[in-house]
């Protein structure tokens, strides 16, 4: 019964995510594109803040089923999920290096530009999507070592783990002593493993789903009422208004979207799970998308007025995410899922 549950609800956390993505880099990629009024500036990161929650959705899936320690995971079945991000972070980290040099210099040359790529891989300095990539293959290396946790330790221990996270990396960097930080620090890069625990923490214990809706609204309302005080009190428009995932109204978001959703129990249709496989390629490829309509295009859907930007947005995200998925199932299909 779980296992059902688990199938029927991550195929619609894992597309809603999906799209969420989707809109969240359109609005990143706006700011850096076009010069934004300080009214539009504001409510693209009110947007922004408010989508923060699509890539730790990910990672509790991911937690949820591979840290799991009832289910089976050999070495091959890692290696594969390694192979497979290793094969799209060389192919396109290529791809973006490919369309970068034909788009941005007036002279192509094919050489320079497999230089460019092999340092930008090497170093990540790739287009921004593509951090998430170094970051799962360093999650898939260590789920091993995470599913022993998982394996020895009880719900409360695993609680008390979420919980020294949470506040070494998220609580702890807010309390300030005559302007300066504590000197107490976990690195803030544990966060991304903490939404794998939280993941599995929170599908397998029985807590009320009223406490997830609470944390999904208080997070919501107060993550709005933040990034408007910034705006208008702090005047903090030359800033980057936007959140981490580290965040503690993030992580609130997160857990509570999560919470609230990990129960659906609808059917999906086969439209619903092409889609749902093919989330990866439509993350890897929608990037491509907004950088041809935006930065090469040069489609500005903030020359409309508010809030028809907002519907222009929508509705540009939605057709991006439509072409992604065709693309992607295009690549599945001829390398019989094996790729993307």
């Amino acid at each position: 019964m779980m296992q059902k549950i688990s199938i029927k609800s991550f195929i619609y956390l894992r597309i809603l995510a999906c799209f969420g993505i989707v809109v969240l880099h359109t609005l990143f990629s706006s700011k850096v594109y076009f010069n934004l009024s300080d009214n539009n500036y504001m409510w693209v990161d009110i947007f922004q803040n408010l989508l923060m929650w699509a890539v730790p959705v990910f990672l509790m899936i991911t937690g949820t089923l591979l840290l799991d320690p009832k289910k089976e995971l050999g070495k091959s079945k890692v290696i594969k999920y390694l192979v497979r991000v290793v094969i799209a972070l060389v192919v396109f980290t290529f791809i973006y290096q490919l369309l970068d040099s034909i788009y941005s210099t007036k002279s192509f040359n094919f050489i320079n530009t497999v230089k460019l790529w092999a340092t930008k891989l090497l170093t990540g300095q790739s287009w921004a999507p593509i951090w998430y990539l170094y970051l799962m293959i360093g999650l898939y290396l260590m789920i091993p070592f995470y599913r022993m946790i998982t394996k020895n330790a009880s719900m409360k221990q695993i609680g008390m783990l979420i919980a020294i996270f949470v506040v070494f990396v998220s609580i702890i960097p807010l309390i300030k002593i005559d302007g300066h930080n504590l000197g107490f620090y976990i690195p803030t890069s544990l966060i991304y493993p903490c939404y794998l625990f939280l993941g599995y923490f929170i599908f397998n214990n029985k807590i009320p789903k009223l406490i997830y809706v609470v944390l999904l609204l208080f997070s919501t309302i107060v993550i709005i009422q933040m990034t408007f005080i910034r705006f208008f009190e702090l005047k903090n428009v030359d800033g980057d208004l936007s959140l981490g995932y580290e965040n503690l109204l993030v992580i609130m978001q997160s857990v509570g979207l999560f919470g609230v959703l990990k129960d659906i129990k609808l059917n999906a249709g086969l439209v619903v799970k092409s889609i749902d496989k093919s989330t990866f390629g439509i993350y890897l490829i929608h990037i491509i998308l907004i950088k041809m309509i935006m930065a090469w295009g040069g489609f500005n859907p903030y020359t409309f007025s508010k809030p028809y930007w907002v519907a222009v947005v929508l509705i540009m995200d939605i057709m991006i995410f439509v072409l992604s998925y065709e693309v992607s199932l295009f690549i599945r299909t001829i390398s019989k899922g094996k790729m993307i």
